[in-house]
């Protein structure tokens, strides 16, 4: 298991299907937008854009702390682990006993309170756009809107908003970035019903090894 405080020993995706996760900093800050329809992306939103997936397919190694905000504002927080391509490892603490696994096929959300092992194709949830082996926003056609924090604001931060198809219809993923450095700071899922979840990392550590072990996945457990 991942070398985490002990707190994980002992205990993201409200629904499986909808897929409703987000990553990003503590702050949660809304942006102003700046397009609103697909095609009024400027060649400096297409840059802000371009360096989002530069950094998205630089990233090897990455894991540290997150809490979660649900739909109707219910927090949660637990402990996750990114290794790329594909692999994925997001583990709640108690009272949740949820967690969320990626072994670079297949996307498991097992839940031990209730006893279920689901499993998805990576394809069908927001989560490719992290896990994928090169990840192109640009040339994918998703990209809606892009917006940015207020100049005089302490920390500039970018949105990135794309269109994102799943099995029960179509949401929206909003991924925020910092500019100096540039890294990942939030994303913001919403369902196709309109239910937002946002997930905010912190105490996030780059390039530490991983092992294999936190990724397994027993594809022939169908949770029956």
């Amino acid at each position: 298991m991942p070398a985490f405080p002990s707190p994980l020993k002992t205990g993201l995706l409200a629904s499986a299907m909808a897929l409703t996760l987000a990553l990003g900093s503590a702050a949660l800050t809304p942006a102003a937008a700046v397009n609103t329809f697909p095609g009024a992306l400027t060649e400096e939103d297409i840059d802000q854009v371009e360096q989002l997936s530069d950094h998205i397919n630089a990233l090897e190694t990455m894991q540290g702390r997150f809490i979660q905000v649900g739909p109707t504002g219910e927090r949660t927080e637990g402990y996750f682990v990114l290794h790329r391509p594909g692999r994925l490892l997001f583990r709640y603490l108690p009272p949740s006993r949820l967690e969320i696994v990626s072994d670079g096929t297949g996307l498991v959300v097992r839940d031990a309170a209730v006893g279920t092992h689901d499993l998805y194709p990576i394809s069908q949830t927001p989560l490719r756009f992290l896990l994928e082996e090169r990840v192109d926003l640009v040339g994918d056609g998703n990209v809606l809107d892009v917006s940015s924090t207020d100049e005089d604001e302490e920390e500039q931060l970018i949105t990135v908003m794309m269109q994102d198809e799943t099995p029960l219809g179509r949401g929206r993923i909003a991924i925020t970035m910092s500019q100096d450095p540039l890294e990942i700071q939030q994303w913001t899922v919403t369902d196709p019903q309109g239910f937002e979840t946002t997930v905010a990392l912190f105490e996030v550590e780059y390039g530490r090894p991983t092992d294999p072990n936190w990724f397994f996945i027993d594809h022939l457990n169908r949770g029956e």
